[in-house]
Parts: C-alpha cells; structure tokens; sequence
C-alpha cells in the first residue's frame, strides 16, 4: 500500500483499503462466534448482521461503521467518475486505520495460521 501513488492509484487505494478491512471484518465476526466456517459478509450490511442470534461487540459495530464509510467511496471514486480529492484519501485512510484496528483488538491472538498472523500484527502496528 506504502508504494501506492496517492493521486494516480487513489481507485486502487480506496479498493485496497476496502477489501483488506473487510477480510478483517469477516474474521472478528469468526472469533466474536457471530459467523461460523464460510458464511462471510461481501460488504458491512450484506447479509444483515440482525439475522444472527449473536450480536457482534459495539467495538465490532465501530469497525464496521468505519469500513462502511470506505464501501461508500467506491461507487464514487471508483466505479464512477469521481476526481482525486486529497481529502478524500485522507478520510478512506484514517477509516481503514479504524477498522483495522478495531477488527485487529477484537481478532487478537486468535489467529490460526501464523504466517498470516505476523503480517498482519505488522500491518497494525505500521499504521498506529
């Protein structure tokens, strides 16, 4: 991500940002017990997390909040015809850096494969 062009990979930026919060997002529903083995959410509201009998943490619901807010960039940015705004890569990044660090609390040690497991404490830990 650190060799991304800001202004000329901002479409990959927000895609990127997005889709690696949302693999974040799909294992703190895992570890919190709310989904189980392959029921993984596309995006914050597909399927609605209402439909479970366990609800996911308000840390959880924070995480998505961000995440969501990122989801709402790609129809614009990247789907559209929506031109660079420093501002708006300033605020996908500081929603990822939430998410991720939210989904990150609450996956904590409970990784299954360490190989995953260390590029991703890195991750975190380069972006706090």
């Amino acid at each position: 991500m650190n060799r991304l062009d800001r202004e000329d990979d901002f479409e990959l930026l927000i895609d990127f940002c997005m889709l690696s919060a949302s693999h974040l997002f799909n294992a703190a529903l895992h570890v919190e017990g709310v989904t189980y083995q392959h029921a993984d959410h596309g995006h914050v509201n597909l399927p609605p997390l209402e439909q479970y009998s366990k609800q996911p943490s308000k840390l959880f619901y924070q995480g998505s909040r961000a995440l969501h807010a990122i989801e709402g960039l790609r129809g614009r940015y990247v789907r559209g015809e929506g031109d660079y705004d420093p501002k708006v890569i300033d605020g996908c990044l500081v929603s990822y850096e939430e998410a991720t660090t939210c989904f990150l609390k609450i996956i904590g040690k409970n990784f299954d494969d360490p190989f995953w497991a260390h590029e991703a404490m890195e991750l975190r830990d380069r972006i706090s």
